[in-house]
């Protein structure tokens, strides 16, 4: 061995000792001042190394904080992969309601109000909060809607469960095409699926904005078009208990 072995000295010594390469090393070095050298800085480094404490395992503390934030990366990389058939369901959703139903609005109020429905719905989804807080901000803006529409009169009792079946139809189609989609991946939390059902619930909300005979009677928005978005989020965190998410690997 005759070239120089200044840049591979620590390799050549971690070798094990009877290995060729490196007793040709140290044979070399015998007669090679710079590459003696080399050796010399190399078991000095391997030496002190040596000396060094062990480091102390990691405290529950830190590999809480690991834990916690590889679950959050998790969380961020389903709800990425899952976001666009929930915006693809909530607007379904609206779509389904004005199509189920014959009466239609035109005046300019109840179609902004349709028109904030629906991006309200579609804003909250892209919200990256929590648990249940989502749930509670699609019912205030149901209850937003029906301030500005709503006016004088009654339940509207008939119309009312009419109204009623139709958010509960609007909040089961994102919720189906989200778990149809979550298939590919790990399923959405129970709550995940209440958020997704309340959004359904309030585009549909949005759509009966314009399509509801009663959609002026503030009383009738506030048990029928309100509470239903509270009743599909129900109806949604029970469903994902019961089936669509046994075995959940974080809240949405």
């Amino acid at each position: 061995m005759t070239e120089h072995i200044d840049a591979n000295a620590a390799g050549a010594l971690a070798l094990p000792e009877g290995h060729p390469e490196r007793e040709a090393a140290l044979a070399h070095a015998r007669s090679c001042p710079s590459c003696q050298a080399a050796l010399d800085e190399a078991a000095f480094l391997f030496a002190e190394l040596g000396a060094l404490e062990p480091l102390p395992p990691p405290s529950a503390a830190a590999l809480s904080r690991t834990l916690e934030a590889v679950r959050a990366e998790m969380r961020r990389e389903q709800r990425r992969a899952l976001l666009p058939s929930q915006i693809a369901g909530t607007l379904a959703a609206f779509i389904v309601v004005v199509i189920l139903s014959h009466h239609r609005a035109t005046d300019l109020v109840s179609l902004g109000a349709a028109l904030l429905g629906v991006l309200a719905a579609v804003t909250i989804g892209l919200v990256p909060f929590r648990g249940l807080s989502r749930v509670g901000m699609a019912a205030g803006a149901s209850l937003t809607l029906a301030f500005l529409t709503g006016r004088a009169g009654g339940l509207a009792l008939h119309t009312g469960a009419h109204c009623l079946v139709l958010e509960l139809v609007a909040a089961a189609l994102p919720l189906a095409l989200t778990w149809f989609v979550s298939r590919r991946f790990a399923s959405p939390s129970a709550e995940s699926y209440a958020v997704i059902a309340a959004l359904g619930a309030l585009a549909g909300a949005a759509g009966l904005s314009l399509t509801c005979p009663a959609h002026t009677h503030f009383a009738h928005l506030f048990v029928f078009h309100v509470l239903g978005v509270v009743l599909a989020a129900g109806a949604g965190l029970l469903a994902g208990k019961k089936w669509l998410s046994p075995k959940p690997v974080g809240s949405g």
